[in-house]
């Protein structure tokens, strides 16, 4: 990665997304960054402006909504801090 990726700056930008959202928006900084090496003959870093690009073009895959409802189901079936694990 460029020395301009702040990925502290990436991760503040894409609040609410997923992991699979995070993987995409990777794979497309990253394309970004090849076709220009496959113009430049050149190697090419990742830039903070693939990743702009790439996190304008993935959208949210799921909304506050579904993940609300994920949580209330994970909560409904965790253990009790007490839970014997060997069962």
């Amino acid at each position: 990665m460029a020395a301009d990726v702040s990925l502290a700056e990436v991760a503040q930008k894409t609040e609410g997304y997923s992991g699979a959202d995070m993987a995409e928006i990777c794979r497309q900084a990253k394309r970004l960054a090849i076709r220009r090496q496959l113009e430049s003959g050149k190697d090419e870093d990742i830039t903070a402006g693939d990743f702009a690009a790439a996190i304008g073009k993935v959208n949210i895959s799921v909304n506050p909504e579904q993940i609300a409802r994920f949580d209330k189901w994970r909560s409904s079936r965790a253990r009790p801090p007490d839970a014997d694990s060997d069962d």
